[in-house]
This record gives structure tokens, sequence and C-alpha cells, in this order.
């Protein structure tokens, strides 16, 4: 493999469901998320998902685009995504993980 796993990691923003209520149509490869995640994963690619905060985010159209007071909030989520990645780079032994939960409810503290 070309990669170099220690230097990618990859945030997976919403679930296909809340990305299907947002656009009103279903995607045509609703499996894409949990299919990309799994071969990332089997790869050893850092992966998080971050879902119950971008679907509670507000959203200015149904394109996906946060509103403009919702951006702050998703920076600051963003930025602890990425801080918490970069924690697992700098342990040689981590797991490539999903960190939905944890990185959700670090980034509101």
């Amino acid at each position: 493999s070309t990669l170099d796993n220690p230097k990618i990691a990859v945030v997976m923003l919403g679930s296909a469901d809340f990305w299907t209520r947002i656009a009103g149509e279903a995607p045509p490869h609703a499996s894409f998320v949990q299919d990309a995640t799994t071969v990332l994963q089997r790869e050893q690619i850092r992966v998080a998902e971050i879902t119950t905060a971008v679907e509670t985010l507000e959203y200015a159209d149904s394109y996906g685009h946060p509103s403009k007071a919702a951006r702050l909030e998703l920076a600051a989520l963003l930025m602890a995504t990425f801080e918490e990645l970069t924690q697992l780079r700098l342990q040689p032994d981590a797991p490539s993980t999903s960190m939905t939960d944890a990185v959700e409810n670090s980034a509101s503290a």
C-alpha cells in the first residue's frame, strides 16, 4: 500500500439517514459512510464519526451548509476532533477507532 497511514485521518460528518433528511431524498449509495468506515478501519486509518452534534446544528439550506451561527460551534467540534485524532497518532499502538461520542462530549465540555 502507498498510504502513509499514521499521517492520515478521516472525519465522517453525520449519518446517511441525517443527510437524507437534510436533502429530502435518498442518496444513491446510502451505505457509503458505513462502507468507507469499514475500509478505512481495515487499512488502519484513524476514523472519527461525528453524528449527534452535527445532526443538531442549524443548517441554512438543503445542501448541508451550516447557518452562520452554527459555524463557530462546528469549528470548535472539528478542532476537538482533530486534537483527539492527533493524540491517537502519537500513541503507536492505538487502534483505529470510531470516536463519535467521545469527541462530541469533549467538544461540548
